[in-house]
């Protein structure tokens, strides 16, 4: 990703001065033929195995699945309210016959910059997902161009709903939700705090998704890749499949996990294919 990926964060843009200057720089016949030069260097990539990775990784395939009961639960009434799925693959590529959603490990302004899961689902989704994740409420202006305006802030979850029979472009679902984990970095300044705001976006998310009634989600990992832990990258992975367990009891009043039949959380990686196996078999333990 390069000058391309520059040049669609400046085009995506709605501060009024940017938009004035990219309309002196890239007047509409020159844009047009930078979209074509675009389209050719990404069929080029493809046909030379050089794809973006979340473009070129196919399937979103659960690999174990855990039942999720309400705790103090009599013996009668045992059966899980939910399952929660352990998959390998790309979000991108999630597909499900039930009411589903796909949830975005995103940063605050919701679109691109330069590559990542991002820029897979704005590829994936088209134009009209591109539109209304734009047009999502800005919570607040932010001085760089390239960043943009804050659309959703750490620890909160946005979603947007094609709101016809047809989904998004080519992903397999009418309603996308982006939440914003913290970045972790290098150092342990503020861990708890980060923690709190990481737990929020995953509860944020799984809110919006039971007020829209669907019965299936299925999360890419958050504040994982660059935004990770360098001194404990398992941490956000433990928090997620965590949080995503306990979901029914800290939600109890509102409904638990409402009309939620089925959880996904997606392993991009090997590494973290094995690590949530891990996670998720020594909490279940516990249960």
């Amino acid at each position: 990703k390069g000058w391309d990926c520059i040049y669609k964060n400046l085009i995506s843009n709605k501060y009024p001065w940017v938009k004035n200057s990219y309309d002196i720089w890239y007047p509409p016949e020159q844009r047009e033929e930078i979209d074509r030069m675009i389209a050719a260097k990404n069929d080029k990539m493809k046909g030379s195995g050089q794809a973006d990775a979340f473009s070129a990784k196919k399937e979103c395939m659960s690999f174990k699945i855990y039942p999720i009961f309400l705790k103090n639960s009599s013996a009668a009434d045992k059966a899980p309210i939910v399952s929660f799925h352990l998959c390998d693959g790309a979000v991108t590529d999630f597909k499900s016959e039930k009411k589903s959603a796909i949830v975005i490990a995103s940063h605050e302004s919701c679109v691109p910059v330069c590559g990542g899961v991002l820029e897979a689902v704005f590829e994936s989704g088209g134009e009209k997902l591109r539109l209304d994740t734009i047009n999502i409420e800005v919570q607040k202006e932010l001085s760089d161009p390239l960043l943009g305006e804050v659309r959703c802030m750490v620890g909160d979850a946005k979603m947007v709903v094609s709101g016809t029979d047809e989904n998004y472009g080519q992903l397999n679902v009418k309603h996308v939700i982006y939440a914003a984990g913290p970045s972790y970095g290098h150092a342990f300044t503020q861990s708890d705090k980060k923690d709190e705001l990481l737990q929020s976006a995953y509860r944020k998310s799984l809110d919006e998704a039971k007020k829209a009634g669907l019965e299936a989600v299925a999360f890419s990992l958050m504040s994982s890749g660059t935004r990770n832990s360098w001194w404990d990258p398992e941490r956000p992975l433990r928090i997620a499949v965590k949080t995503i367990r306990d979901y029914g009891e800290y939600a109890r009043e509102s409904g638990g996990y409402g009309s939620l039949e089925e959880i996904y959380l997606c392993a991009f990686t090997a590494k973290e294919r094995k690590e949530l196996e891990s996670i998720a078999d020594e909490y279940w333990r516990e249960v």
